[in-house]
């Protein structure tokens, strides 16, 4: 029998192009935390996330572990529980496994009847919604879609299974603890690399997406994805490290480098978003596209290296 349960507060979604950070937002809000887009992108580290594919699919920006994101998403007050299977055979044009499936329904039902909304990936990839509810064989959701159609089960897609993330209990914060970890671990994510040789990780991630361009194998939808997606969470970077500094906390003379070179990245590639057609189909070949593409991410690439090091500096001095 189909248990029925809706949310009944509110969940006001606010669209970003990074739906993971628009839809873990929407959920903190709801739950009474006063949190907007730049704090989840900048508590979390998604502000500061590159990963390009080897042909920049449109993966990219979802492609990594959503584990990373989670210490920061508690420090900014709620404990987090996280639910993905794992099947890395399963492909998007499969239907979820009956038991993942049966499980993911009973966390959805125990924490929406319990009034808490969960992040869903799955529903449409590559974007992750906020359940609201099940009911006749169908989830409730809110997302970057006005209006989003309820999702029947059966239509549920994801390569790896489908991921469930709640949000159970209040966490205790401590500000300034916070903000020393998210810039340590944004200095870490620039750094970090890849486990998947599909893809590069960080900063090495600006050159494989430039060797795609070269060899005219850069997927021309991917391409426009993720320079709007990875044009926001500059910009999401920017601004979470000028509050940091607001705040009157951390190294001050690093973190304005960072600050103004997280400024010079995001105007390279808001100048490469709105240079790319999305959605678009085939691989990029005209040799003028591919030419602006390249300045457009080495200027965004030497100014994020700036940052890097700035972070890293600011990183090591903040005790």
């Amino acid at each position: 029998m189909d248990t029925a349960v809706r949310l009944s507060r509110e969940v006001r979604y606010e669209p970003a192009r990074l739906t993971w950070v628009a839809s873990v937002t929407a959920c903190l809000r709801a739950l009474d935390l006063d949190v907007d887009l730049v704090d989840t992108a900048g508590a979390s580290g998604y502000a500061f996330v590159l990963n390009v594919h080897d042909v920049v699919c449109p993966s990219g920006p979802t492609a990594f572990d959503p584990g990373l994101l989670l210490p920061g998403v508690q420090a900014l007050g709620r404990s987090t529980l996280c639910y993905r299977p794992g099947d890395w055979t399963r492909s998007e044009e499969e239907a979820v496994d009956p038991d993942h499936l049966h499980f993911l329904l009973d966390l959805l039902r125990r924490e929406i009847g319990a009034d808490r909304p969960c992040v869903l990936w799955g529903a449409r990839v590559p974007e992750y919604v906020v359940v609201t509810g099940v009911e006749d064989g169908r989830l409730l959701a809110r997302s970057y879609e006005e209006g989003h159609p309820p999702i029947p089960l059966g239509e549920l897609r994801a390569p790896g299974g489908p991921l469930v993330l709640a949000f159970p209990t209040p966490a205790r914060v401590s500000p300034g603890v916070a903000d020393r970890y998210a810039v340590r671990h944004a200095a870490h994510l620039l750094y970090r690399r890849s486990p998947d040789p599909l893809y590069d990780f960080g900063l090495p991630a600006y050159d494989r997406w430039i060797a795609a361009l070269r060899s005219e194998t850069a997927v021309a939808g991917g391409h426009g994805y993720c320079a709007r997606c990875y044009a926001e969470g500059r910009g999401f970077a920017r601004e979470f490290l000028q509050r940091v500094l607001d705040r009157g906390r951390g190294p001050d003379r690093p973190l304005r480098r960072a600050v103004r070179a997280y400024e010079e990245a995001e105007d390279a590639l808001g100048r490469l978003a709105a240079r790319s057609p999305f959605p678009a189909e085939g691989v990029i070949e005209d040799p003028e596209a591919i030419a602006d593409a390249v300045e457009c991410l080495a200027e965004a690439r030497d100014a994020e290296r700036r940052a890097a090091e700035a972070l890293a500096e600011a990183a090591a001095a903040w005790t």
